[in-house]
């Protein structure tokens, strides 16, 4: 049973609006911070189907028409896997069909809402989920994190911040650590991924992917980033193994550098289709048609 929500929140969706100031988010609803996010992704095969199933996190931003958006990293959707991965091997028929595709948001109250579309921001580690908002309720099903305001610096190396995540399905898990660095990498598929980092040494584990980065700012909690990459062996270099080199995708800087709009696919099977085909450039199609 999760932690009944504390009742009320400064900085909701009103007092933003009538004062027109970002609060950041209270330390009492930390473990609030973050969704859960359920993904399943069935790959069809003569022998054995190939499952991209996965379970992350995701932090949610706002409202818009009706709907809840949230971000997310986008390996957490399974679909950057199909991409790479789907019909390799000699059991692949040589055609990549999608047999199965569902996706659902779990709240820190326990109700669950179905994915209605989403967008893919490659090659950065992005995308944007929407949920109806019919049946939810702000500060007791979700809360909203406010970024940084325009003007205010992201916090420098060494400054304190906090993970909020489902790790290993451990809903409302919240880590500490400091910034480490910020780092800029250029390959997506090869070493901890494409585009603005902010190293990180806070705890960081699978299930861990697409949760809230925070940081504390005039008493109130920002989010700065999206928890995305943990590199625990040494196969990006060269056999050394290290330790807590977590990362987590600059939001802030990841934005500046988006210079359009992406499309917006319809959370199922002819949805995933469409994504393969203009996202990724890989062709696929209905299982059994």
């Amino acid at each position: 049973m999760p932690p009944s929500p504390p009742e009320k929140r400064p900085g909701s969706d009103t007092s933003r609006v009538m004062d027109n100031t970002l609060h950041g988010l209270s330390p009492e609803y930390l473990p609030m911070a973050s969704l859960t996010v359920y993904t399943t992704l069935v790959e069809d095969d003569p022998v054995f189907d190939d499952d991209f199933s996965c379970q992350g996190s995701a932090a949610c931003i706002g409202r818009n028409s009706g709907y809840i958006e949230l971000v997310t990293n986008m390996h957490c959707t399974g679909l950057m896997d199909l991409a790479e991965n789907g019909d390799l091997g000699f059991l692949g028929d040589g055609e990549l069909e999608v047999k199965v595709f569902d996706m659902e948001v779990a709240f820190p109250t326990g109700r669950t809402a179905v994915v209605e579309s989403f967008q893919l921001f490659f090659p950065y580690d992005l995308a944007v989920l929407r949920v109806e908002e019919e049946g939810l309720k702000e500060c007791h099903d979700f809360v909203i994190l406010d970024m940084l305001p325009n003007g205010v610096n992201s916090p420098p190396p060494g400054s304190p911040v906090l993970a909020v995540g489902s790790p290993l399905g451990l809903e409302g898990s919240v880590t500490s650590g400091i910034v480490s660095a910020y780092r800029d990498f250029e390959s997506f598929f090869d070493g901890p991924g494409y585009g603005p980092y902010i190293q990180i040494d806070a705890a960081v584990s699978p299930g861990n992917s697409g949760g809230p980065l925070l940081c504390l700012h005039e008493g109130g909690y920002f989010l700065i980033g999206l928890n995305s990459w943990t590199l625990t062996n040494g196969s990006w270099f060269s056999g050394r193994t290290g330790q807590n080199l977590n990362f987590a995708l600059d939001l802030r800087e990841t934005l500046l550098r988006i210079n359009e709009n992406p499309a917006v696919y319809s959370a199922n099977i002819r949805g995933v289709i469409e994504a393969m085909d203009e996202v990724f450039d890989v062709d696929a199609v209905e299982a059994g048609r």
